[in-house]
């Protein structure tokens, strides 16, 4: 019991020693979204980031089962936005009141925009911001404000 308790102390120590060495910028294990869904505050619980073809698609989705799909049509640091005028639409964004959600459910966005602040190549991690509003088959719609992403680990090309 002695050595498993000395054990137990030296690995404590070489975690504490380890965490302690490394700059705050080595620590980005700790991804957050979250945003304003018609002024109620939204967090994300479960998010992947894809890189496919020059556009990054970010999936997330709450506790409570709501859902938030972006999608950038580009890969660089800068404003990315949707316009009801066709030849400015550099994203989309689709929001579900659950993954189980019916199609009257499913709100597209109309107008909107993401910025990408920070692309680390090197880490595979994007920041960023986004706001938009959408609508649904029964033309309601919410207003997804505030939104904002950080420290994403993405997989892909």
């Amino acid at each position: 019991m002695n050595n498993y308790l000395k054990l137990l102390t030296i690995t404590a120590l070489l975690t504490i020693f380890s965490f302690s060495s490394c700059d705050k910028e080595d620590l980005k294990i700790f991804a957050t979204m979250t945003a304003k869904i018609d002024g109620q505050a939204w967090t994300s619980s479960l998010r992947t980031t894809e890189l496919l073809s020059e556009k990054f698609v970010i999936t997330a989705s709450s506790l409570g089962g709501e859902l938030i799909v972006i999608t950038t049509f580009g890969i660089a640091e800068g404003t990315y936005t949707l316009s009801l005028i066709p030849t400015v639409t550099e994203m989309s964004a689709v929001y579900k009141a659950s993954t189980d959600a019916t199609t009257e459910d499913t709100y597209a966005a109309l107008e909107g925009e993401i910025v990408l602040t920070e692309v680390d190549t090197n880490e595979k991690t994007i920041s960023g911001t986004f706001k938009f509003s959408a609508l649904n088959l029964l033309t309601e719609t919410i207003e997804i404000t505030e939104g904002k992403f950080d420290d994403l680990k993405y997989t892909g090309d």
